[in-house]
């Protein structure tokens, strides 16, 4: 076992006046200073600390892992078992795993992973079934997923890696899958599914809970990275159509775009997935090559409603993919001199905002509670600066799913799951209750009946997810009829954070016949 050693010192460089933008919508920017300069940094969130892994400089990997710890606001450093840049980070539990990178630039993939207990400060190694570099992760059913980037593939060649590697922490074991019709190198999660898209229109889910694929074609050709992640929902964005998969139901759905624009930036923002800008598509006539122009259109997905809007989002032409977002605010790339732009889902206003003077592009972003964290990417300096956002008006944003409704007969008894998570930057304080309605559409009106509820006592915490089922109760009062499934979490008023696009049949009950009447 390796102990880390930790030197603790102070958080802020320098604090700025607080910039206004609209409404709530302030963002204060402040700066820390890394132990050492570095670039191709690996930045990742876990628990309450931000992880700064490893890097390079001058053509020399560095081993320095820089620790910010959110409750204090102090830093500590650490070392890895052997220095490489773009390392990838994720956290299981009170453990931090450190999976692959690179003694290179663009080459020399590793395969060593640093498995660090924050509880007991010891790590042990363990090995990529691949050498790997610039993954990305996630934490699914317990599971560390390393996804992306790109795999070494003989002693002077790397690839783009289309291989998906899970580590099973409890058991130490490595596995790898590899999606068995898609053709996109790419992974969206959502629930407890990994999905694979696919240019030649084949998604493939893979269920880590169950270890099984599934695959569907669709009529989408989805474009490479502009996928986002609203609660239970995974929307992919076409050229013309869009197909969302519900992980709460497991099913598919295809809408028709309304923006006629491709390869824009996918952001969330509250119970909304917006993609921004790209180019507008001219189709010529007579037929020919279609003409792409700069748009700064952005097509607007509403989960709960299931519906599509359009607007217009200020200098998101050519869809400059977002930063970070910090609760309802987006930070994206700005000028040339260093400034940003934040751009606030509510007011549909951007505003520019002060970075170190790096806008772009920034190789290592990570988000925790009310603080985005920006560091400098390959060929910029200053190399030891982090850009700090916090958000001065955190607020929580409930995004969440239903599932398993049973007794879809005419029986009056059934119950359903219900997913809730919080996707602001604020805790939702309990105690709550979540309800569930029957409505006539997607959103609740004076017509709407309570099926049944669930009280929760604890609060919910920015990133928690809870799971409930309810057992609901039709009233004999309610009209035969199709209803939507409306979920809300009421304090101390109602906030919808998930409804069912299919109807469902409902009615009062029938009471069967007495004993006597058998007879």
């Amino acid at each position: 076992m390796q102990r880390l050693h930790f030197l603790s010192r102070p958080m802020l460089e320098s604090l700025e006046p607080r910039l206004q933008l609209s409404g709530a919508a302030d963002l204060q920017h402040s700066t820390a200073r890394l132990s050492e300069p570095r670039e191709l940094i690996g930045v990742a969130a876990v628990g309450h600390r931000v992880y700064f892994a490893g890097g390079e400089e001058g053509g020399v990997e560095s081993d320095v892992v820089d620790i910010y710890h959110a409750g204090t606001g102090n830093w500590s450093t650490a070392k890895l078992s052997e220095p490489r840049n773009q390392v990838a980070i994720a956290g299981v539990g009170h453990t931090v795993i450190f999976a692959g990178g690179s003694t290179g630039i663009f080459d020399n993939a590793r395969t060593v992973v640093d498995v660090y207990n924050t509880r007991t400060r010891h790590t042990y190694q363990t090995a990529l079934p691949e050498p790997c570099y610039g993954m990305d992760a996630v934490t699914i059913d317990g599971k560390a997923i390393f996804y992306g980037g790109f795999r070494q593939e003989d002693a002077s060649n790397t690839i783009t890696n289309d291989e998906i590697f899970i580590f099973d922490l409890k058991h130490r074991r490595w596995s790898t899958v590899i999606a068995p019709t898609a053709n996109l190198p790419s992974v969206t999660p959502v629930g407890t599914r990994l999905i694979v898209p696919g240019y030649n229109s084949v998604f493939d889910v893979y269920d880590v809970a169950t270890g099984t694929w599934t695959s569907t074609a669709l009529d989408v050709r989805p474009n490479a990275g502009s996928a986002a992640v609203v609660g239970t929902q995974a929307i992919f964005f076409g050229e013309t159509r869009a197909a969302v998969y519900d992980s709460a139901t497991g099913r598919w759905s295809v809408s028709i775009l309304p923006g006629g624009h491709t390869t824009p930036s996918p952001f969330t923002a509250g119970n909304k997935a917006v993609f921004a800008g790209g180019s507008l598509i001219i189709r010529n006539t007579p037929p020919s090559v279609p003409t792409f122009l700069p748009t700064t259109t952005a097509d607007v997905y509403d989960s709960i409603s299931k519906t599509w809007s359009t607007t217009m989002i200020p200098g998101s032409a050519y869809g400059i993919n977002a930063l970070a977002v910090v609760g309802n605010k987006e930070i994206g790339p700005g000028t040339s001199d260093g400034t940003l732009t934040v751009y606030d889902a509510e007011a549909n206003q951007d505003s520019p905002i002060a970075s170190s003077g790096n806008s772009f592009p920034y190789r290592g972003v990570a988000t925790l509670g009310k603080q985005a964290f920006l560091v400098a990417g390959n060929g910029f300096s200053p190399k030891d600066i982090v850009d700090i956002y916090t958000d001065l008006a955190p607020t929580p944003i409930l995004v969440g799913g239903i599932s398993d409704v049973s007794a879809r007969g005419g029986s009056r008894s059934r119950h359903v799951t219900v997913t809730l998570t919080n996707d602001g930057d604020a805790a939702y304080t309990g105690p709550f209750s979540v309800n569930l309605y029957a409505s006539a559409g997607t959103s609740l009106d004076a017509n709407s009946v309570l099926l049944g509820n669930k009280l929760i006592n604890e609060s919910l915490a920015p990133g928690a997810t809870i799971l409930r089922r309810i057992s609901l109760s039709v009233p004999r009062s309610i009209r035969s009829g199709q209803y939507h499934l409306v979920a809300a979490a009421r304090r101390k008023a109602v906030s919808v954070f998930a409804a069912q696009a299919d109807a469902v049949q409902l009615g009062p009950r029938t009471t069967p016949p007495s004993r006597a009447a058998r007879r």
